[in-house]
């Protein structure tokens, strides 16, 4: 049942309640209230049923818990990703927290590794474009790869989607409970889905973060949108 149609039986059902309960009360009043309750009670069924829609598109921001995370007490700006208490797991079996990369621009994307069209273009596309800096610029470049499937994408098989790809041993390729891969989601704008065959729908964002980590470049078309992301880019690795 569509949202619309659940928010008119709802509407429906809860005036005749409400008309049964208050025939003493003025009939005009009644009608008023009912109108009002069943309303707003519609309209939050309509709005969680739109997220869950905005999120299988690919389009919107993941559903997520909105809490505010905890200060790290570090001197880290406010809307910095950073500040995101988020614990990784790498291809090589290390434990770290996001804010254990803070010191040099991030690029950061999500992934999975039985991803069989968008991930394996994103990727490649990832690697011509870092590959073609400066090695100087190279070099004070850190590359996160995160991926949505916390439970299929173990280490060994992170370590198995780094090797097959020929990923460069400086990339950080990690795994993240489902919780922290929400609350990433989130922070960078990508909508995800789990589909019925366990694949995922997702979109594709590719973020740089400065040194303290907050996001200076968003963008959806790496081969097309490079040049700003290299702009950005530089403007955050120069001294």
């Amino acid at each position: 049942m569509t949202a619309r149609r659940q928010s008119i039986l709802i509407t429906t059902r809860c005036m005749a309640l409400c008309m049964t309960r208050c025939r003493a009360l003025h009939i005009a009043l009644c009608i008023a209230l009912c109108i009002a309750l069943c309303t707003g009670l519609a309209g939050a069924l309509g709005a969680a049923d739109r997220g869950i829609e905005r999120a299988a598109g690919g389009s919107d921001i993941a559903p997520a818990d909105n809490a505010t995370p905890p200060s790290t007490g570090e001197a880290t700006p406010g809307n910095s990703l950073f500040q995101l208490p988020l614990s990784l797991e790498t291809a090589e079996g290390r434990r770290l927290e996001l804010r254990d990369l803070r010191g040099q621009p991030l690029l950061i994307t999500m992934f999975y590794s039985r991803c069989s069209s968008v991930c394996p273009m994103l990727i490649t596309e990832l690697q011509h474009f870092v590959a073609a800096l400066p090695p100087e610029e190279r070099d004070a470049l850190t590359v996160l790869l995160v991926s949505f499937d916390s439970e299929r994408d173990t280490v060994a098989a992170l370590r198995a989607y780094k090797a097959a790809h020929a990923l460069p041993s400086s990339w950080v390729v990690a795994r993240a409970s489902a919780h922290d891969v929400r609350t990433l989601a989130m922070a960078l704008g990508v909508g995800y889905r789990r589909l019925a065959d366990q694949s995922y729908g997702h979109g594709s964002i590719v973020a740089l973060t400065d040194r303290a980590g907050i996001i200076r470049a968003r963008i959806r078309d790496l081969d097309s949108e490079s040049p700003a992301l290299l702009e950005a880019l530089r403007r955050e690795s120069a001294p």
